[in-house]
């Protein structure tokens, strides 16, 4: 990007049925406070309000009102939606665990009165 260059918010236009949507989400009484802010901050980005504007208005940061305003603008009402956070893999098995859990309640640590995380690894051929 050019340093004399602004960034624009991208501009939202609502359906009738997406604008009948988040109009009602804001009336749900069953709504979630974050489903609510996110209505708002779309219905307040179509309306051509930037997203200084309604930060100050919705009481949450111009980055937050970025991000869903460019989540919409992409995925629509879907982009609403929470997304499933990236989990890492399990990395050891119930085997595991049930052979650490032995070993640290049947034995005793060599030259130690207690085990530690790294002794316990140690003995256990399992990472810390």
């Amino acid at each position: 990007m050019l340093s004399g260059m602004s960034r624009r918010a991208l501009p939202i236009d609502l359906t009738d049925q997406e604008r009948n949507l988040l109009e009602r989400r804001l009336r749900a009484r069953t709504a979630s406070q974050r489903e609510v802010i996110r209505a708002l901050v779309v219905l307040l980005a179509s309306a051509g309000k930037e997203n200084k504007a309604i930060a100050e208005e919705v009481g949450i940061s111009s980055h937050t009102v970025a991000l869903w305003r460019s989540r919409f603008a992409l995925g629509r009402m879907e982009g609403l939606r929470n997304q499933a956070k990236k989990r890492t893999p399990i990395k050891y098995t119930a085997e595991d665990r049930r052979r650490v859990v032995e070993i640290a309640c049947t034995r005793d640590p060599e030259a130690e009165t207690h085990w530690s995380v790294r002794s316990l690894a140690k003995a256990t051929g399992v990472g810390r």
